[in-house]
């Protein structure tokens, strides 16, 4: 899913489409107070200018400059496509499943967010995100609540709800789907089990939709 030019393109991205993007994704949320919650927060600099330019990860999945990025929007697009498979979700818990995947990977744009331990991101989100939640919970107490839950837990077993799951889904069909493009394009897939060769920022970003790259 490459929603920034032709699939098969290099892995940089302009930040000026990123952030389109990443606007255009906020301007969908149809409830006001988590809308002006997703814009503050992206209004931040210290919190916008990592967001755009980081990798989500280091030697794992959107592991190049901008990959923060182009994860998070790739994870609300999937989020919408699957919170309409079955019964639709209510129109207020998509728009909180939506800032939940906004908000998801928030922590590594933060100090404490790049630790070595695999949930400080989590965290480090979430203290951030807290006096936000709390405002927040003055007006819309369900929102904050389940917004805090989703994104504290998008990454763990427990909790069976369908905005959890959905979230969860869609955060790790992001990752999978740019993992296993790469190692088709590597050639380095044995069956169902993939090993990636490439490290870091020499990856390239490949639409796993593209016959022509995943061929």
């Amino acid at each position: 899913m490459n929603l920034f030019g032709r699939p098969g393109c290099a892995h940089a991205v302009s930040l000026n489409r990123l952030a389109d993007a990443l606007t255009v994704e906020i301007g969908k949320i149809e409830d006001v107070e988590l809308r002006h919650l997703s814009e503050t927060v992206f209004a931040i600099p210290t919190i916008l200018g990592p967001f755009l330019q980081q990798p989500a990860s280091r030697q794992n999945h959107h592991a190049f400059p901008g990959g923060l990025a182009m994860h998070t929007l790739e994870t609300v697009g999937l989020f919408e496509q699957l919170a309409q498979v079955g019964q639709p979700m209510a129109a207020v818990d998509i728009d909180i499943g939506r800032v939940a995947c906004l908000l998801h990977d928030l922590g590594k744009t933060l100090p404490l967010g790049n630790s070595a331990d695999r949930f400080a991101h989590e965290r480090a989100g979430r203290e951030f995100l807290a006096p936000l939640f709390s405002i927040l919970a003055q007006r819309r107490p369900r929102h904050a609540r389940l917004l805090d839950y989703l994104i504290g837990g998008h990454r763990e077993e427990r909790g069976s709800s369908r905005l959890l799951y959905t979230v969860r889904q869609a955060d790790i069909l992001s990752a999978c789907m740019n993992n296993e493009a790469i190692a088709h394009a590597e050639g380095q897939r044995d069956g169902d089990f993939i090993t990636l060769r490439t490290n870091g920022p020499e990856r390239r970003y490949i639409d796993p939709l593209d016959s022509r790259e995943a061929s």
